[in-house]
C-alpha cells in the first residue's frame, strides 16, 4: 500500500503544467476536426449536433491556441461577419423578412472565425481521416445495397450521401479527402484515397466528380502527385465501372450511369442554379431562400451585398496566391473548395464552410505560430 500510494504520488507529481499543456496541444486539432463533422451531421438549428460542434471548437481553441495574424486578413473576416449580421435588419428593411432565418445562419457560420484562429491547425486533416474512410464505406454500401427490382428494370431507393444529407454535398467531402490523401507524400494515406474515389462514383455528382478529377489531374501535371498514385486511382475507377457492371447483371448502379452523368454537359442545369432573385446591390437583404444562386459569391452579393462578396472574394485570391511554399497541400484543397464554389454553397453555409476559415488561417498565418494567446 505504501508502495502504491507512493508510484500515485510519484504519477501526480510529474503532471506538472508543461505536460498538461502538451497533451491539451495535441489534442486540439482532434476537437477541431471534430467540429468540422459535427457541422456535417447537422440537420437543423436545433440539432444535438450544432451544440458538440460549438463545444469542440472552443476546447480545440482553448487548448491549441489562438492568433490573429495575419491582421488584414482578420479584419476583413471580421468585416465580412459584419455585412452578414446587418443582414438580419436589413431582411426586415430590403429583403422578404425572414430575420429569424437569416440570424440561424449567421449563428451557425460565425464560430467558424475561431477556426481562422486557432494556432497549429494544420494537423487537423489527420484527425480527419477515420471520419472520410466512414463517409465513402457508407456511400459504397448505399450504392451498392440502396436497390430494388420491379420487373426487369432497377430502381434506386434514394440517394447516395454518406454522413451527409445531400449527394453533392457528399461528393465535396469525399472530394477534399481525396486531394487531401492523393496529395500526401506517405504511401498509405495515398492508399487511403482508393476507397474515396469509388465511394465518388456512387454519390452521382456531376459537378463534385469533375472537380477532383480536374484537380488532381493538374497535380499529376506539376508533379505533385506522382503518376503511380494517379494510375491506381484511374485503376479504381475503371475497376468499380466495370465490376459494378458486371455484377448488377448489366444494370447501371453505379458505374456507367454515373461516369455518363459526370461527362454530359452541366451547362444544361446551370442556369437553374445560378438563378437569382434580384440583382445584387450594396444592400444586405439577409437569406435568399431561392433555388438558385449555386455560386458562393453570387449568393454573398445577394445576401449580404456586392462588398461583402468582394472581401470573400479578395481573401480566397489572396490566400491562393500567397507565398507559403511550406505548404502547397492546402493551396490545392483551397482551389478545390473554390471550385466546388462554382456550382453549389455548402462550402460557404454551414456543412462545409469551416474547411474554407481554416484553410484561409492555414495559408494566411506562418506554418508554426511563435507565439500564441
Amino acid at each position: 500500500m505504501v508502495k502504491l500510494l507512493a508510484n500515485t504520488n510519484r504519477l501526480v507529481t510529474t503532471l506538472d503544467p508543461e505536460i498538461v499543456r502538451a497533451w491539451a496541444k495535441n489534442a486540439a486539432p482532434a476537437f477541431l476536426a471534430l467540429y468540422l463533422m459535427s457541422n456535417i451531421l447537422v440537420r437543423s438549428f436545433t440539432d444535438i449536433w450544432l451544440f458538440v460542434g460549438w463545444t469542440a471548437l472552443c476546447a480545440g481553441v482553448i487548448c491549441g491556441g489562438w492568433s490573429t495574424k495575419r491582421h488584414t486578413v482578420f479584419w476583413g473576416l471580421i468585416v465580412l461577419l459584419l455585412f452578414h449580421a446587418l443582414a438580419i435588419p436589413g431582411s426586415l428593411i430590403w429583403g422578404i423578412g425572414n430575420w429569424e432565418f437569416t440570424a440561424g445562419v449567421l449563428l451557425w457560420m460565425a464560430p467558424a472565425m475561431l477556426l481562422y484562429l486557432a494556432s497549429d491547425a494544420h494537423r487537423v486533416f489527420v484527425w480527419l481521416i477515420p471520419a472520410f474512410l466512414l463517409h465513402a464505406s457508407i456511400v459504397i454500401v448505399e450504392g451498392m445495397t440502396d436497390w430494388y427490382l420491379i420487373g426487369e428494370i432497377m430502381i434506386r431507393r434514394g440517394n447516395n450521401t454518406g454522413l451527409t444529407n445531400n449527394p453533392n454535398l457528399a461528393a465535396g467531402l469525399l472530394a477534399i479527402g481525396i486531394v487531401y490523401l492523393m496529395a500526401s507524400k506517405r504511401p498509405v494515406f495515398q492508399a487511403l484515397s482508393l476507397p474515396l474515389v469509388v465511394a465518388l462514383l456512387f454519390t452521382g455528382s456531376r459537378w463534385g466528380i469533375l472537380v477532383p478529377v480536374a484537380v488532381i489531374g493538374v497535380m499529376a501535371l506539376t508533379g505533385t502527385v506522382h503518376w503511380k498514385v494517379l494510375a491506381g486511382g484511374i485503376l479504381a475507377l475503371f475497376v468499380t465501372v466495370i465490376g459494378v457492371g458486371l455484377v448488377g447483371g448489366g444494370y447501371q448502379i453505379a458505374g456507367y450511369g454515373s461516369i455518363t452523368a459526370a461527362l454530359n454537359p452541366i451547362v444544361t442545369d446551370v442556369g437553374v442554379r445560378l438563378a437569382i432573385p434580384h440583382l445584387p446591390t450594396f444592400l444586405p437583404h439577409g437569406v435568399a431562400e431561392h433555388p438558385g444562386l449555386h455560386n458562393v459569391p453570387l449568393r454573398i452579393a445577394v445576401e449580404n451585398g456586392i462588398i461583402a462578396a468582394g472581401i470573400w472574394v479578395v481573401i480566397t485570391g489572396w490566400a491562393l496566391i500567397s507565398k507559403n511554399d511550406k505548404q502547397p497541400l492546402y493551396r490545392w484543397l483551397l482551389i478545390t473548395l473554390v471550385l466546388l464554389s462554382v456550382l453549389d454553397y455548402y462550402t460557404w453555409m454551414g456543412h462545409l464552410g469551416g474547411f474554407w476559415w481554416l484553410l484561409i488561417g492555414l495559408l494566411a498565418k506562418p506554418y508554426r505560430q511563435e507565439k500564441s494567446h
